[in-house]
């Protein structure tokens, strides 16, 4: 999945994006879901994962694997998510 120009040097990673989703959609949805405990936040997840991943691939720099890089990018989603609900569930004074 990974091509590199040199071990000093890696080069550009190509990942089918098709490919990736198939192997790890199933996968990161679960994670969300555990994290976030509902199906429409872990779906939005699941979406902004793979989009993000399309968007910034050219920055995977194959030191780490591709599946340790994706799940980072959903775990950081799925704080953003949480962190929009602690704000919107947070009691104003009046």
């Amino acid at each position: 999945m990974k091509n590199q120009t040199s071990k000093d040097n890696p080069g550009p990673v190509s990942c089918d994006p098709a490919e990736l989703f198939r192997t790890l959609a199933s996968p990161v949805y679960g994670y969300a879901i555990s994290v976030l405990g509902g199906p429409t936040d872990a779906e939005e997840v699941l979406c902004q994962t793979f989009l993000r991943v399309c968007e910034k691939r050219e920055q995977y720099d194959g030191r780490g694997s591709l599946r340790a890089w994706v799940f980072s990018i959903a775990h950081r989603l799925c704080i953003d998510v949480l962190r929009g609900k602690a704000k919107l569930t947070k009691p104003v004074s009046l």
